[in-house]
């Protein structure tokens, strides 16, 4: 499958309360993720999908991963995607801005 550009991954999320993959988004790829137990929120715009479901992230689009429930979830996703982290690509690329553009963003 590497040789079509498709590659899959295990990923598992703990049964916490509040556990998030950060706001991320991908430049080069969509996002294909497949739920095969537990739940999770998920999107920019909360959605909870649950066990057999699938959801794909468009290229570009902001997106983050939630376990709000009281039991693991665990899921396939791509493997070899890039992700940029929204607070990182806002905050620390560039610091020269960031006095003169912090006090119009509160």
């Amino acid at each position: 499958m590497n040789t079509l550009g498709i590659s899959m991954s295990g990923v598992d999320y703990a049964a916490s309360v509040g556990v998030v993959n950060r706001p991320h988004l991908h430049q080069r790829s969509m996002e294909v993720f497949f739920i095969f137990d537990g739940s999770l929120e998920i999107g920019f715009l909360p959605v909870t999908i649950s066990k057999a479901e699938v959801f794909v992230f468009p290229r570009g689009l902001v997106h983050y991963k939630r376990n709000g429930g009281e039991a693991p979830a665990a899921a396939v996703s791509d493997q070899l995607f890039q992700i940029e982290l929204v607070g990182q690509a806002l905050f620390f690329r560039n610091r020269r801005w960031l006095p003169t553009c912090l006090p119009w963003c509160l």
